[in-house]
């Protein structure tokens, strides 16, 4: 079968569209998006007020990013879906 003929039987006749993913950061709960803003207030609130030794007992060390993944182009994120459907979320 043609490529063609697929798109045609895809679109046409099982009402498909071809939805690109869109990329999000990150999917967070509501519990964990105000956790992080109430964590960094704390941290704004305690710098302005010059309580600056709590930098010096903050650790940091050198981060590795390991991804266990290929990103993906635009095209292979690509997938067939119904008309009103909305598109896939990638993180």
């Amino acid at each position: 079968m043609s490529r063609t003929s697929v798109f045609r039987v895809l679109s046409n006749k099982l009402n498909k569209k071809k939805k690109f993913s869109k990329w999000v950061p990150h999917l967070l709960t509501d519990e964990q998006k105000e956790s992080r803003v109430n964590f960094s207030k704390n941290f704004l609130r305690r710098f302005q007020t010059g309580q600056n030794e709590f930098l010096g007992r903050i650790i940091t060390l050198d981060e590795t990013w390991v991804y266990s993944w290929d990103p993906e182009t635009k095209r292979q994120s690509a997938e067939w879906r119904d008309f009103d459907e909305p598109r896939p979320e990638k993180v």
